[in-house]
């Protein structure tokens, strides 16, 4: 029985037990996963086990796709590919990533490189940063976990808390996100590998991007009958935008001093009152310190507002831009 996992929560299940990968040195110890039901016919007192096994030395694939930008800036997605015959904990994620990149293929242009991560979860992460090229263009990261499971969406913050992909994010689900969504704060949710990427000495500010936890978790219930793929759809969806935001952001910058006089530009909203009021604090905030994400989450409104008066200010020669900070 010390050689036995089993969860008699979960009497059907056979549940994934992870401990020795990640266990220090040598592996001296085996083991079974089984369902309960079946532990609870096992009736023989003694059962002889015969395993046959070997350790080599071998070499761990890593998947790095990249899209190039007109800058070296690069925005990374990653998930992983070790939890063998389970869905939503890693291979779904991977396949919106697949679709979230043929995407990007077929865009005109783009701002800033695109970086797709797959492989064994942290093992990938360490050897992707020991051994990659280019690694100080990484800027921002996603993880993404779990995200057709049925549950509600979840996010967990970068380790600083309030850093660019933070606010991007945080928008996004605000005010596009039709349905309920939670945050945490950093490794609060799952903790993957954000932990490499976003750790000691690299701090390359990363969120995670899934779902609350699920009864099938870690078990061969976590199969494709159990998976929802319209989830799978709105979280490719809910990724274009946040894409979309990061690569249409500008740095504004007012050409003229003083409060615009609103309707000579034909801006002013002639029924709500409280519109112009935004309007006039958008104003005082474009002095090209702040980019129009950081701006809405300041004043606490829709980045599509502010970015729809900045692209009508720019059109008129009002404003100076910059696609990023210096």
């Amino acid at each position: 029985m010390n050689h036995i996992k089993t969860d008699q929560t979960r009497p059907e299940c056979i549940v994934y037990d992870y401990i020795s990968q990640y266990q220090h040195g040598e592996k001296n110890n085996w083991g079974f996963s089984i369902p309960y039901n079946l532990l609870q016919e096992l009736n023989d007192d003694n059962y002889f086990v015969n395993i046959k096994t070997e350790f080599n030395s071998g070499k761990m694939e890593i998947v790095d796709w990249v899209l190039p930008g007109e800058t070296s800036d690069t925005i990374f997605f990653a998930a992983h590919t070790c939890h063998p015959e389970q869905v939503n904990d890693g291979i779904a994620c991977i396949a919106v990533i697949v679709e979230l990149f043929r995407w990007l293929q077929k865009k005109e242009s783009r701002r800033y490189t695109y970086r797709a991560i797959f492989g064994p979860e942290y093992f990938a992460a360490a050897g992707f940063l020991q051994m990659a090229k280019n690694i100080n263009s990484l800027k921002y990261g996603f993880f993404l976990d779990m995200l057709g499971n049925g549950k509600p969406i979840v996010f967990s913050h970068s380790f600083i808390g309030n850093s660019y992909v933070d606010l991007v994010i945080e928008n996004v689900l605000k005010y596009d996100y039709n349905c309920e969504y939670f945050q945490w704060p950093y490794r609060g949710m799952w903790g993957n590998d954000e932990m490499f990427y976003d750790g000691p000495d690299f701090k390359i500010p990363t969120v995670c991007i899934g779902r609350d936890a699920f009864d099938t978790y870690h078990t061969d219930k976590d199969n494709l009958e159990n998976c929802n793929f319209k989830q799978l759809e709105e979280s490719l969806s809910v990724l274009k935008k946040i894409v979309d935001a990061i690569e249409t952001d500008l740095l504004p910058k007012r050409l003229y001093k003083g409060p615009l006089y609103l309707s000579r530009y034909n801006l002013n909203s002639q029924k709500n009152a409280s519109i112009n009021r935004m309007l006039q604090k958008i104003q005082i905030m474009i002095d090209g310190e702040l980019t129009c994400m950081e701006i809405a989450t300041k004043l606490d409104i829709d980045f599509k507002l502010v970015k729809s008066f900045v692209n009508e200010l720019l059109s008129k020669g009002l404003i100076s831009k910059q696609v990023t900070k210096s």
